[in-house]
C-alpha cells in the first residue's frame, strides 16, 4: 500500500503517487469495440463525431494529468524531414539540391535536439514524475522529498 502523504496545499491525506494513480485511471478508462475501421482512425487523428466527447470524458482527462512525461520520436522528425527534402528536390527550379542540403542539416539538428531531450532530460523528468503525487481533494500535483 502505498504511503498517503499529506497535501502541502490543503492538508488532506487522500493523495497517491502518480504511477499508482496512472495505472488505476487506466484501468477505469471504459473499453470501447470500434464498430467500422473508421472509428479506430478517427480516434488516433482525434476527429470524428463522437471523438470530442471521448476527449472531454473525466477519465481521460484525468488519465492525462497523471500520465508520464513522454519522450520525443524519432521516426516521425526523420519522416517530415525526409517528405520535405523529397518535395524539394522534386521542384523543377535550379536551387532545389542546395534546398534539400539545408533542409537535411535542419533535420540533423532536429534530431539531435530529441535525442539530446531523451538522453538528458527525459530521466529527470521521468524520476520526478515517480515522486509526484496527487491530491484527490484538490487536484494539486506535488513532489515528495521523502520517497
Amino acid at each position: 500500500m502505498p504511503v498517503k502523504l499529506p497535501c502541502p496545499h490543503c492538508n488532506c491525506h487522500e493523495t497517491e503517487p502518480m504511477p499508482s494513480a496512472f495505472i488505476a485511471a487506466l484501468a477505469r478508462l471504459p473499453r470501447q469495440k470500434a464498430s467500422h475501421p473508421f472509428d479506430v482512425i478517427h480516434d488516433l487523428l482525434g476527429v470524428g463525431p463522437e471523438s470530442h466527447q471521448r476527449r472531454c470524458q473525466p477519465e481521460r482527462i484525468f488519465l492525462h494529468k497523471v500520465a508520464p512525461p513522454q519522450r520525443i520520436p524519432y521516426v516521425p522528425i526523420m519522416g517530415c524531414w525526409y517528405l520535405a527534402a523529397l518535395a524539394v528536390t522534386l521542384i523543377p527550379s535550379g536551387g532545389g539540391t542546395l534546398a534539400c542540403y539545408v533542409i537535411f542539416v535542419l533535420g540533423g539538428v532536429n534530431l539531435h535536439q530529441a535525442y539530446m531531450f531523451n538522453r538528458n532530460e527525459w530521466p529527470h523528468l521521468f524520476e520526478k514524475w515517480e515522486r509526484s503525487h496527487i491530491c484527490h481533494d484538490c487536484g494539486k500535483i506535488f513532489v515528495s522529498e521523502e520517497s
